[in-house]
């Protein structure tokens, strides 16, 4: 991209995606904005080539490069969007530290609407432009698009280092949210201790509390699984408001020390599914 519009096209992409998962701006808007972003490119380099004229290729490879770019906006900057949303909530129950994770369906499913808006306008333009269909996601590698429920993961499992969710294809039921707050810390990191930790789930409107225990290591416990969970566990102990809760089967929670111990094998289990999301 050419730097002085490429830079407009960069920072622009970012602040109309950000008012968009704040509800200032409409999935339609956005869809416009990229198309006109393609448009533009397309023009200014046209303009700046010798023979004042690009090839169908040139066309598909500045089609892709915005699109790219606008998809990979969408992703990073709706799990940031649904962290932000965890603070507020985080401040709210528990204290202002960095020992919980969060998860938002209404933002999932407001980045799927989004994404498909993205990738139909996409192809829109090239089809305008050019006559011919293209698949444009193949065209967009520049700015790699991990989807929503990967990057969380990323967000939860590497950064959080608390919680992570077991197939990033499955979808959340709409209205789905949890927040997840692991209460151990560097004064309690006594072998054996029994940890309780909150966690909240919504439905809609409708929202269960409960306390889940986990454990921190004995010594010799090389494993630490004491301080792991899989929250279909929790389906046969309590009578929850919303009977569907079927995706908490896809989801694990554990304590920060449980993260680190076993990072690099949730690194690699992640960056195997990003690969394969990629090839």
């Amino acid at each position: 991209m050419a730097n002085s519009l490429g830079d407009r096209i960069f920072e622009d992409s970012s602040k109309i995606i950000q008012e968009y998962f704040e509800g200032e701006k409409t999935a339609e808007d956005v869809e416009k904005f990229m198309s006109k972003c393609c448009d533009l490119m397309i023009e200014y380099q046209t303009y700046v080539t010798s023979e004042n004229s690009l090839s169908d290729s040139d066309k598909e490879e500045i089609v892709g490069a915005i699109y790219s770019l606008f998809s990979f906006r969408n992703t990073v900057q709706g799990v940031a969007y649904c962290s932000k949303l965890g603070n507020e909530l985080n401040k709210q129950y528990e204290s202002n530290d960095t020992n919980y994770v969060y998860y938002d369906a209404d933002v999932y499913y407001n980045w799927k609407q989004l994404s498909q808006k993205l990738t139909s306008s996409a192809n829109k333009v090239v089809d305008d432009v050019l006559g011919y269909e293209i698949n444009i996601i193949k065209h967009s590698k520049k700015y790699p698009d991990n989807g929503f429920n990967l990057q969380w993961n990323f967000d939860a499992a590497l950064g959080k280092q608390v919680a992570s969710l077991l197939d990033t294809d499955i979808e959340p039921p709409k209205g789905f949210k949890f927040l997840f707050k692991d209460m151990s810390r560097a004064d309690n990191m006594t072998d054996g201790l029994m940890i309780h930790c909150p966690l909240r789930i919504w439905s809609g409107d409708l929202v269960d509390e409960l306390t889940i225990s986990l454990s921190l290591p004995k010594a010799g416990d090389a494993d630490y699984l004491g301080g792991f969970m899989n929250l279909e566990e929790l389906q046969n102990k309590y009578n929850f408001s919303n009977k569907e809760y079927n995706f908490l089967k896809n989801i694990q929670v554990f304590t920060r020390l449980y993260g680190v111990k076993n990072y690099d094998s949730l690194r690699n289990t992640l960056k195997a599914v990003q690969n394969k999301h990629f090839n």
